[in-house]
């Protein structure tokens, strides 16, 4: 995957006739204003894709495809352009949805060992002046009838699934996604662990605390009894002890 540094730009007069690129060979003579202009004047996303195949920071992962002498989008790692690439400019982490809209666009897939390739006549390395004839394709739904509109679905679906490059991609995103999920899970568990051993360690101490104070509580409880029990035995005594001393001695009387 070449690695650019800067946009390959060029001009073209509005008199000039137009001609094919193969049989027009590329001009350098353009300033990088002109190249912004026809980005302005393209889709949104026709503009962003080609700014971002040609920025340096995103080459190892996205670019032209040399094998097609720079006519066709090369991703040669669709799992971390993905994670990397896709939410970063696209708001969204799925590839699927990603081919999807460059099918809208007129893009279409074709062979290529070093990873997924893309296709439009329109959209070509050096010449950012056809980027406006790509145009989105017409909008069927609002004309289709409901049992239409299913088909078209299933048959994205089933495009999606007999391509087995996307499908595993898919997989390998669930499964990544799985894996954090589960990850996730025994953080929570782990911290749920900690918490319930603090948890229990603090019974412990409150149930010790409890039962020493109960403890203290029922030995003063039969101190206090002890005490109650002696003051009442004095209290018998002392007054049995003023019964006798009112009682008169007999033995001092004189018959």
């Amino acid at each position: 995957m070449e690695n650019n540094t800067s946009y390959s730009m060029i001009s073209y007069s509005h008199t000039q006739p137009f001609q094919h690129p193969e049989q027009h060979p590329p001009q350098t003579t353009s300033d990088e204003g002109t190249t912004l202009e026809y980005l302005h004047n393209c889709a949104p996303f026709v503009a962003k894709l080609y700014s971002l195949i040609n920025s340096p920071e995103t080459n190892a992962l996205i670019g032209w495809s040399e094998a097609y002498k720079g006519t066709a989008i090369l991703i040669n790692d669709s799992i971390t352009f993905s994670h990397e690439i896709l939410p970063k400019h696209f708001k969204h982490s799925n590839i699927a949805s990603f081919v999807r809209q460059l099918n809208i666009y007129g893009f279409h897939k074709v062979d290529n060992k070093e990873g997924l390739c893309f296709k439009h006549e329109f959209f070509q390395r050096d010449h950012p002046e056809l980027l406006q004839k790509i145009k989105r394709k017409k909008n069927k739904k609002d004309i289709l009838s409901p049992q239409q509109q299913a088909k078209e679905i299933i048959d994205v679906i089933k495009q999606e699934e007999t391509d087995p490059f996307l499908n595993v991609a898919s997989l390998r995103l669930d499964l990544g996604k799985v894996q954090n999920q589960v990850e996730e899970i025994k953080n929570e568990l782990q911290d749920g662990k900690m918490k319930w051993a603090l948890l229990s360690r603090r019974i412990d101490q409150l149930d010790q605390l409890f039962n020493m104070l109960y403890s203290n509580f029922s030995g003063m409880q039969a101190n206090t009894q002890m005490q109650n029990i002696g003051y009442s035995s004095a209290a018998a005594l002392y007054q049995n002890q003023r019964r006798q001393n009112d009682v008169p001695d007999e033995s001092h009387h004189t018959l």
